[in-house]
């Protein structure tokens, strides 16, 4: 599946990339999957487009709107993200640099930790075990300060049959908890894998085409206006035919979705690819029109307006110029962009150059769809967007069906994200420029420390931590014979 529209789609000015991306069968699990490119968070700032039936002038959308969500999303609302097909497939983005230390944090210091139901994220981790299994053993996971695939089985390996009940204490021993340098906080949005009715052939009622990506097509391909105009109809690029001009509108920004046809068949589609030309938000032009508050925006909002709007559904909608195809797929597969298998609730979007996939991410939110609006539970590192950019910007699967997709149009939350790595890679991988007593602090841990790491890690923690702070740094020695 590719990600699904969340608030983020709303307001975001920069492409999204959304829904779950299906995995070739012989691709290597974990290569990155570029997802939906029109998945986006709405920013807070920037200009958009005055209504034109307000005597406004209509904005230019022939230029990339402006990305002011590029470093990550804005605290405001934003609709579900959507599932997440390739982003404009542009050039993958290479892993960020390696950064500053890992900050440790002591599991008991993670807010809710003990409350959450931790069995229930083993079935997503070892879902990302399974596809580790396939791989080179040396291969790096992500960045390289989070080590290798290796590192990782070795951890993997610790929570094979491991009783629901000891599934906190086995994470915390195969595992250290980790802060990653950038911001306080961060944005999590929510998408969903949406529900619709369609046909394989045009009828009165099925009369919304979805279109297969054109193989051959020469020059730029048409915009949405030309297409929604019928020019790509008559070449045999109809997918299915939907209901709801709205719900097609909506699958795009989600970029997955199952669809009933007439005989009762269930399939799946997901995102294909898109026209190449520039995305928009259009959530942002209702606030700037002043259809929608700031603090009413949500995708249910959104629909809401073109429901009731009916003879400016094409105004509004054409704003996006960008359009996205879709190919068939199987309707029980809902895969994110790391090729595995997402878990409703427990599998999370990331930006892949900061935070690898198969990583377990610890989340401590506020303004979540929950009663309290307080979210607190381990998720595993599993998809990716085009709006998700940043080491401290998620968006959380919340699964397929109208609850899903009311929980995922409805958060937009902002909290922490700490991420779980390998005991070994988070206390034997000092960043380079440490001084010499950190990186031989951790070798120098008592027999006891090194058999029980749970229990004393934080006084162990502190001791690399004063290491780092008091030894000064020293001038590299000459290079000696290796031994």
């Amino acid at each position: 599946m590719l990600r699904v529209l969340g608030l983020a789609f709303c307001l975001a000015a920069a492409p999204v990339t959304v829904g779950l991306a299906v995995a070739p069968a012989a691709a290597d699990p974990f290569a990155f999957v570029p997802q939906n490119p029109n998945r986006s968070d709405w920013a807070p700032g920037g200009s958009f487009p005055a209504s034109p039936s307000a005597g406004l002038p209509r904005v230019d959308v022939s230029a990339r709107p402006p990305a002011s969500a590029a470093a990550g999303r804005s605290t405001a609302p934003t609709a579900p993200s959507p599932t997440r097909p390739p982003a404009q497939q542009a050039a993958i983005r290479p892993p960020a640099p390696v950064g500053p230390a890992f900050r440790i944090v002591a599991f008991e210091d993670l807010p809710g930790w003990r409350e959450d139901r931790h069995a229930e994220a083993l079935g997503a981790i070892r879902n990302s075990c399974a596809a580790w299994r396939h791989q080179d053993p040396k291969r790096l996971v992500g960045p390289a300060r989070f080590g290798t695939v290796g590192d990782w089985l070795s951890a993997c390996q610790q929570l094979e049959r491991i009783p629901a009940g000891e599934a906190r204490a086995a994470l915390e021993r195969a595992f250290r908890a980790v802060r990653i340098p950038g911001p306080a906080s961060g944005l999590v949005t929510g998408y969903y894998e949406p529900d619709l009715n369609g046909s394989r052939v045009r009828t009165e009622r099925f009369s919304v085409p979805l279109y297969r990506k054109p193989e051959q097509w020469s020059g730029p391909l048409p915009t949405r206006a030309s297409i929604v105009d019928g020019a790509l109809a008559g070449r045999g690029l109809e997918l299915v035919w939907v209901d709801s001009a709205i719900d097609a509108f909506f699958l795009e920004i989600q970029g997955s979705g199952r669809i009933t046809l007439t005989d009762g068949t269930v399939i799946g589609v997901s995102y294909a690819g898109q026209n190449g030309h520039p995305y928009f938000a259009i959530g942002q032009a209702l606030i700037q029109w002043g259809e929608v508050e700031r603090s009413e925006m949500s995708m249910a909002a959104i629909r809401t307006w073109l429901i009731a709007h009916p003879e400016r559904q094409r105004e509004l909608k054409e704003l996006n110029r960008s359009y996205v195809f879709f190919r068939e797929r199987p309707a029980d597969e809902v895969r994110g962009a790391a090729g595995v298998p997402l878990t409703a609730g427990r599998s999370l979007a990331v930006d892949p150059a900061h935070v690898p996939y198969g990583a377990p991410v610890w989340l401590d939110l506020r303004g979540a769809p929950t009663p309290s609006g307080i979210l607190q539970r381990l998720t595993v590192a599993q998809d990716t967007g085009g709006a998700i950019r940043g080491a401290h910007r998620g968006d959380l699967f919340w699964g397929r069906g109208p609850q899903a997709a009311d929980r995922a149009g409805r958060m937009a939350a902002t909290g922490t994200q700490t991420v779980l790595v390998p005991t070994a890679v988070a206390m034997a991988r000092p960043q380079p420029g440490a001084p010499p007593s950190a990186r031989t602090a951790v070798a120098r841990a008592t027999p006891a420390e090194r058999r029980f790491p749970t229990t004393l890690a934080e006084r162990r923690d502190r001791r690399l931590a004063a290491a780092q702070q008091q030894a000064p740094p020293r001038r590299p020695s000459a290079p000696g014979p290796r031994g």
